[in-house]
């Protein structure tokens, strides 16, 4: 079966792409949401559907890439205080100021893209190369001429793969006294500049691990 990728999120994919996400993604946000499965009933309903680009093959959920442009990303919807308050109760306060760190080290004067994984059966295959290239894609649509990502630094994987697509290092914002709550010790983001004349880089048949 080919593998077709698709802009926006269904219904019937949400839960898979907010497992999918948390754990691929689980060195950031199990620290600060809990483990894998309360961290994916907790953010499943906050997905904003419009702000991603899936992979399938059979209907089946492959990969995700979410992205965020003029100030708003894959995860924004019902993501609101009373939510973590009523998950978390007195550590909500601390939980927040977490994801906020963490989000206040991916910049971007473009499109971002928020988050990119490819599930673990399915890598090898040039998915995160054909998400990437439908990101540049949206990112064009919306008249950007940059797109930006970040990587922590456990992942060289993930790294290598962005630079095969282009993207180059701007700047590495360590996480300084929080590095005793992560695994990880900097976030490295990296952009690359979207010529006009130019069309998205051929799809690359290398792995697509998360960043």
């Amino acid at each position: 079966m080919s593998i077709t990728i698709q802009h926006g999120l269904t219904p019937r994919h949400t839960p898979a792409a907010a497992a999918l996400f948390c754990r691929a993604l689980h060195e950031k946000i199990t620290p600060i949401l809990g483990d894998i499965p309360r961290a994916t009933a907790f953010l499943t309903p906050a997905f904003e559907p419009d702000r991603a680009i899936i992979a399938l093959r059979d209907d089946q959920l492959l990969g995700v890439a979410g992205y965020k442009a003029d100030g708003r990303g894959i995860i924004n919807r019902n993501l609101t205080l009373k939510r973590f308050w009523n998950e978390y109760g007195i550590s909500a306060p601390l939980r927040i100021l977490g994801l906020l760190i963490l989000d206040s080290m991916n910049r971007s004067n473009g499109l971002l893209v928020d988050s990119l994984v490819v599930h673990e059966d399915a890598r090898g295959q040039g998915i995160g190369t054909m998400l990437l290239d439908a990101a540049e894609q949206r990112a064009r649509e919306l008249g950007k001429t940059q797109m930006s990502i970040s990587v922590i630094d456990t992942n060289p994987r993930a790294q290598a793969l962005y630079e095969r697509n282009g993207f180059t290092t701007s700047k590495t914002e360590h996480l300084g006294a929080l590095k005793r709550f992560f695994p990880f010790k900097s976030v490295i983001n990296m952009t690359r500049e979207l010529n006009p004349s130019s069309e998205p880089s051929p799809t690359n048949p290398s792995a697509s691990p998360s960043g």
